[in-house]
């Protein structure tokens, strides 16, 4: 039982994360930031004041967990300097789970680099999302078959979570932690923890209900 408290527990946010946390707000383009704010990295800044990594150090390297957190115009500088700031501890800079925006900004900015591309990301825009057609047929029966068995989807609030942290919270670990218990592979950590209740202020959470039980939770950020 301690492990799975300890496994949903967020830590009060450091100043460190509350400065990022700042920083996204002007300067979170990249879909990856938000990542920013989990626990177990570092965080740079740049002597700017307008910009940060989020990174681990992992032996001779700073390993950046997405581009900066910075406005678009600084997304190369702030890259650039990190990369200097690596190397004056006699260190190497590698940003990992990056977009092409980011290579040629660094680029523009005079950075030598290499790049490897590890994957794709899916990019569609919610506003247009369907349910109509032939190719989204098996997805309409899902949608029924839900409805059918009273399933109900609504928004919660950081509020609602504050009034009731302990039925509230225990409804939504036990969703965490069967949605888990389903993956076969190990737990990892590095830009793809689950702490969804780490400045709660600053998602939006929906929650499924059938009747009085909890069957269905999405964290959603900025």
């Amino acid at each position: 039982m301690t492990a799975l408290v300890d496994r949903w527990h967020s830590p009060p946010p450091d100043a460190d994360r509350a400065q990022v946390l700042a920083l996204l707000a002007t300067g979170g383009v990249g879909p990856t930031c938000f990542q920013a704010l989990e626990r177990g990295l570092s965080h740079w800044f740049d002597p700017a004041g307008d910009g940060a990594v989020a990174y681990v150090p992992a032996g001779r390297w700073w390993v950046a967990a997405g581009c900066p957190i910075a406005p678009p115009a600084r997304q190369g500088a702030v890259g650039a300097a990190f990369v200097s700031a690596a190397r004056a501890r006699g260190r190497r800079a590698v940003f990992f789970g990056v977009e092409a925006s980011f290579l040629q900004a660094l680029a523009a900015a005079g950075v030598a680099h290499d790049a490897l591309q590890v994957a794709e990301q899916p990019d569609w825009d919610p506003r247009a999302y369907h349910t109509q057609g032939p190719s989204r047929r098996s997805l309409r029966a899902q949608v029924r078959r839900a409805a059918n068995k009273g399933v109900v989807v609504r928004r919660i609030g950081a509020d609602e979570l504050a009034r009731r942290p302990g039925s509230l919270r225990a409804e939504i670990e036990w969703v965490l932690d069967r949605w888990l218990a389903s993956r076969r592979m190990s737990v990892m950590r590095f830009m793809v923890d689950l702490e969804p209740f780490t400045f709660p202020e600053a998602r939006r959470y929906y929650l499924a209900e059938q009747g009085d039980r909890a069957v269905g939770f999405l964290a959603a950020v900025p």
